[in-house]
């Protein structure tokens, strides 16, 4: 099942990014993957009841 992915960008007063993030989502609208504009990743796991069972801290 394929997801979405959903970037968010933060620019400075010229227009020029200076950080982004992205969240990546699976076919049930779960956030399976979320990075910050560090480049650290979060991940998650759920169940067949699309219940968090784990969560990855970087």
């Amino acid at each position: 099942m394929h997801g979405r992915t959903v970037r968010a960008g933060f620019y400075d007063d010229y227009e020029r990014l200076i950080k982004e993030e992205q969240h990546f989502f699976d076919g049930y609208g779960n956030e399976v993957l979320s990075i910050d504009p560090k480049g650290s990743k979060t991940r998650q796991v759920f169940n067949s009841l699309n219940l968090t069972e784990k969560v990855v801290l970087p």
